[in-house]
């Protein structure tokens, strides 16, 4: 049984998550905003509208999926970005997306957290 202390702390910590929205396709072929600065511990959501999705690529891969990265979607009805992917940043280290869906990605549609 976690102790009083230490779940004042834990809930102090998550007080003090900044959280992040991130749209993917809601104006065309366009992920907004294209780069969050975010720290260990923020929460990002990923608002994900018709036709699109996002998947983790690698800097020198761009528009392919990383080994084991997350995916967020396709889902077949994103009612118009009601649906979420909601992750936490679990490190500072950068991290590429890009939507899937093809040509979308070589379109530019592209971002990521902490790109230096």
């Amino acid at each position: 049984m976690p102790s009083i202390k230490s779940l004042v702390l834990f809930g102090a910590s998550a007080a003090f998550a900044e959280v992040f929205k991130v749209d993917v396709g809601k104006n065309g072929l366009k992920i907004e905003p294209p780069n969050v600065k975010a720290a260990k511990g923020d929460i990002v959501v990923i608002s994900l509208y018709p036709n699109h999705d996002l998947a983790e690529g690698n800097f020198d891969k761009p528009c392919l999926p990383k080994d084991f990265g997350i995916y967020a979607g396709q889902y077949k009805d994103t009612e118009d970005g009601k649906k979420k992917f909601v992750m936490t940043v679990n490190s500072t280290d950068p991290i590429y997306y890009y939507c899937t869906v093809p040509k979308h990605c070589n379109s530019g549609m592209v971002g990521g957290i902490n790109i230096p």
